[in-house]
Parts: C-alpha cells; sequence; structure tokens
C-alpha cells in the first residue's frame, strides 16, 4: 500500500497497468495497446479508484466534520 501511494504521490499512474511482479522500467508499460484497450485500462483504474475513496469515505467520523466546519464557518465565508 505504501508503494501504490508513493507511485500515485510523483504520477507514475502507469505502475498500475502492470501485472503483478512485471515492471516495465523504459516503456513505462506494454506497447501496442490500441487507443481503445488504453481507454477501458484507464476507465477501469479510475472505477477502482473511487471505490477505493468511498470505501475511505466511510469510515470518516462525521462529528469531526462538524467541528471542523464549526472552527472554519467564522474564516471562511459562503456566497451565492
Amino acid at each position: 500500500m505504501k508503494t501504490w501511494m508513493k507511485w500515485y504521490k510523483t504520477g507514475e499512474m502507469y505502475r498500475f497497468d502492470q501485472p503483478i511482479g512485471k515492471q516495465y522500467m523504459y516503456g513505462h508499460g506494454p506497447e501496442g495497446k490500441t487507443e481503445e484497450e488504453r481507454t477501458n485500462c484507464q476507465l477501469t483504474h479510475l472505477k477502482t479508484e473511487n471505490e477505493i475513496l468511498k470505501k475511505y469515505l466511510k469510515g470518516v467520523d462525521k462529528r469531526i466534520d462538524l467541528n471542523l466546519v464549526g472552527k472554519l464557518r467564522r474564516k471562511y465565508t459562503v456566497t451565492k
């Protein structure tokens, strides 16, 4: 998990497309994919990322969020 976060923070998103145990150093992944295959891989990756974020946000304590809103309410104003 730490390695994945490091890849995400450094912008090395191509590493998520690699099969487990295979790392492509020079070409940044298998070459020869069609545009449709690349789009499908990207779509699958984004769906997985959304699922992970949903699971994370489910675990966030709502009381902490309300406390934060209360503290920041005076500092930031909302206008229409």
